[in-house]
């Protein structure tokens, strides 16, 4: 039983979420030229980096910018027009 005072104090937490991001991974790695590098796919669709230089955000992955880009439809990860 929730009564008027209750709803106005604790209003619906029904958020509309985010979407996830689709993430590009390593495929692999290894000593180059001119320090490590390292060679991104995204595991959906396929989309891949070549061949760059290792920084410490690949290791965790980068966002699929063809498979971001069909989820957001025009939009932006907060939800604005963009």
């Amino acid at each position: 039983m929730v009564d008027d005072r209750q709803q106005r104090l604790f209003p619906s937490r029904e958020m509309p979420r985010h979407p996830r991001r689709v993430m590009m991974h390593v495929v692999d790695a290894g000593p180059g030229d001119w320090g490590d590098i390292v060679r991104l796919e995204c595991r959906k669709c396929g989309h891949g980096t070549g061949w760059s230089e290792e920084l410490s955000g690949d290791k965790r992955g980068r966002p699929c910018p063809i498979c971001n880009a069909r989820l957001l439809d025009g939009r932006t990860w907060d939800g604005r027009p963009g």
